[in-house]
């Protein structure tokens, strides 16, 4: 019968043997000779899966043999992180997960790679699952608890994103050969027991007279002028892109001859592209410049610093006019959904408000960005 293989990362029986110095090398003693030093050597499986000796020497037994088991720990303590293991802590594990969702090849934007480590930081360390290794937390009933906690106190939402994350950890878990089967795809969607009340109306866009309402409001907002936030609303509004595609546009992207920016959106391909340039927007852009000119790092929008603004900072800031506004119910959402719902009422094809959005998928511009305001007048002639 085969000897069981040796794990990664461990060792086997150590041995040790005394030895003299003879001339310039050093030899076993034999029998009736009094050893100057003792040699401790044993087998180690390294994480790259080959075996090799490893050795070190004391001036007795004991301590040759304590001074090679300190270095056996050093040589697999450093790149233990590197791999996953099942008595691993899931929050351990968690941190090989965002450091693979970081890199430029998992496919990933930027953007969505950030959320998920704040996502991360936000409910599973120092949850009451980041502690327990992998083989623990792998278990239905565990995930199910602990999303439903996360469900009753911080929403659905947010159970359905640590869910996401939970199973995203798993996934890799299961791909590396730790795990046989990722427990957190049989655990069903977690929902609050008592829905979250918001303000925010995620299926309405503003119509014009609000629009123009809440660009007047922040236009006259002291704390929106000192922030910088006036001209990023403008944009907003005047292109529908994101907020972090908005403070990633560089004077660069700007053709105002032809009045057209170049996007350079990363969540799919259909992101980067090129729009055209309301006359009023181009005007505010052309003031700016003048006003402002062009710092270093070339960016429209930059921080106080000169770098790319933090699009969470900005995203509070854009809260917190909002709310003092009076326009509690609107979020960076509704400006993208307000723009797609006025170029779907003029008769705009939908194709043409997804490529404006960014969207690859135009029925998701139909399903979830063109606001639904309830008329249902006129239809009864039609029935």
């Amino acid at each position: 019968m085969a000897r069981p293989r040796t794990e990664l990362g461990t060792w086997g029986k150590i041995t040790t043997v005394g030895q003299i110095q003879r001339g310039e090398s050093w030899v076993n003693v034999g029998d009736g000779e009094k050893p100057e030093r003792h040699r401790a050597r044993t087998k180690i499986r390294d994480l790259d899966g080959k075996l090799r000796d490893v050795e070190r020497y004391g001036p007795t037994k004991t301590r040759a043999e304590a001074v090679l088991k300190a270095a056996l720990r050093d040589r697999v303590a450093p790149k233990q992180g590197d791999v996953m293991r099942l008595d691993m802590a899931l929050v351990k594990a968690g941190e090989l997960w965002l450091e693979q969702v970081d890199r430029p090849d998992s496919g990933r934007a930027k953007s969505t790679a950030t959320q998920y480590r704040r996502n991360f930081g936000r409910y599973l360390e120092g949850s009451s699952i980041a502690e327990l290794t992998l083989a623990e937390v792998n278990s239905v009933p565990i995930i199910r608890a602990y999303l439903q906690g996360v469900a009753d106190n911080h929403g659905t939402g947010a159970a359905k994103t640590a869910r996401s994350v939970l199973s995203g950890i798993l996934t890799m878990a299961v791909e590396d050969g730790v795990l046989e089967v990722n427990a957190a795809r049989q655990v069903r969607p977690a929902k609050a027991k008592e829905p979250r009340k918001t303000k925010h109306q995620i299926r309405r866009s503003l119509t014009p007279a609000e629009r123009d309402a809440l660009l007047s409001a922040v236009e006259g907002d002291e704390a929106s002028q000192q922030r910088d936030l006036v001209d990023v609303v403008r944009f907003m509004l005047g292109t529908a892109v994101r907020v972090s595609e908005a403070l990633a546009v560089e004077w660069a992207d700007l053709d105002f001859d032809a009045g057209t920016v170049h996007i350079r959106g990363t969540k799919s391909e259909a992101a980067d592209r090129e729009l055209d340039l309301p006359g009023w927007l181009l005007d505010a852009l052309r003031a700016r410049r003048k006003e402002r000119g062009v710092t270093k790092s070339d960016l429209v929008f930059p921080s106080l610093r000169d770098t790319l603004r933090d699009s969470v900072n900005v995203m509070h800031q854009l809260r917190d006019v909002l709310d003092r506004s009076g326009f509690e119910w609107v979020t960076s959402h509704t400006f993208r959904r307000t723009a797609a719902t006025r170029l779907h009422d003029a008769g705009v094809p939908i194709v043409r408000a997804a490529d404006q959005l960014g969207h690859a998928d135009p029925s998701m511009t139909l399903r979830n960005y063109i606001g639904r305001r309830g008329d249902t007048k006129g239809n009864a002639e039609h029935l």
